[in-house]
């Protein structure tokens, strides 16, 4: 797994603590992402197929990916077809959105395309604003997360002065539910 105490601007893998999984014997959910990003643009699709046949061979843990680099998942959706012939069954793929902006909300649409099994999204810090609820900011959200086939949502939100924060509102809550 990529393993960074602190950004230097500089990527650092070290294989030993990926290859560490393998010999956990204990079944855990692992959040690769802690202080990374998968999908980082220097981090070459050898590496990240590499993390994914680790993923593989580890069926009895479940892996998190999160990323806010979306726009590489097409090309890795293909390298991934190519090399396994389907993502592995024990990989949640997810993506950050941190805002209602239109490129944030595309992220949405890139993890959909892809052929991965369990796909999620972030939204954190919260999207909405608590003067204009979420239905009016994205009032197609719901159908959005049903049609790219988004199984789970995570919501943040942030900590600080009141006046800097999104807060989140049952309506908005209700929003991002994806059940009926």
């Amino acid at each position: 797994m990529l393993k960074n105490e602190r950004f230097t601007d500089e990527l650092l893998f070290d294989p030993e603590h990926l290859y560490a999984m393998l010999k956990e014997r204990k079944s855990k959910m692992i959040f690769v992402n802690e202080f990374s990003d998968l999908l980082h643009d220097a981090l070459p699709t050898k590496v990240i197929l590499e993390h994914i046949r680790v993923f593989r061979t580890a069926y009895w843990h479940q892996f998190q990916v999160l990323t806010k680099r979306s726009h590489r998942l097409a090309a890795l959706n293909n390298s991934v077809l190519a090399e396994f012939g389907s993502w592995p069954e024990n990989l949640w793929l997810g993506v950050s959105v941190c805002s209602g902006a239109k490129i944030e909300m595309r992220r949405i649409e890139h993890l959909g395309a892809t052929n991965a099994g369990l796909k999620w999204i972030s939204f954190k810090p919260w999207v909405s604003d608590m003067n204009v609820p979420l239905r009016t900011i994205s009032p197609n959200l719901r159908r959005l997360l049903r049609k790219n086939k988004i199984a789970w949502t995570v919501v943040g939100g942030e900590s600080g002065p009141c006046a800097d924060t999104n807060l989140m509102t049952l309506d908005d809550a209700r929003c991002c539910t994806i059940a009926d």
